[in-house]
């Protein structure tokens, strides 16, 4: 019988584990990920799930190489980043970042986006939020 008692706490300690290792994620972007906009971008927008420090940042182009920002690693935790960025060229660009989460965890992660001023917008992988943001 005390067996039987303890078979519901099994189960929360077995599901544990996953709730502790949920990671940080990367709300919304702007530019979006994956996206084509025909205008060069005057910031570079990062929201995440809850507060991270930013402590890496790397623009880069296909033709342009490393692109120089103002970027200075975050000695607070936040959930929102904005980073003014230089006038770019039409290129294609990745932006690299690592954050340290509020478990003392680094993430690496990437967007990529293309800007191409002939070519017609379109977004990349995105959730809605970020396309009600938009308009």
């Amino acid at each position: 019988m005390k067996s039987l008692r303890l078979l519901p706490l099994l189960g929360i300690f077995t599901l544990a584990p996953d709730v502790l290792l949920a990671q940080v994620e990367l709300k919304e972007t702007f530019p979006v990920n994956g996206s084509v906009i025909r205008e060069a971008p005057a910031q570079l927008e990062l929201d995440f799930s809850e507060e991270v420090q930013l402590l890496k940042l790397a623009v880069s182009g296909i033709e342009t190489k490393m692109i120089p920002t103002a970027f200075k690693p975050s000695t607070t935790a936040q959930t929102h980043f904005s980073i003014p960025l230089p006038g770019m060229d039409e290129d294609a660009y990745v932006v690299a970042w690592t954050i340290l989460d509020k478990d003392g965890r680094e993430v690496n992660d990437k967007l990529t986006f293309i800007v191409d001023v002939e070519a017609a917008e379109r977004t990349g992988s995105t959730d809605a939020a970020h396309d009600d943001h938009q308009e």
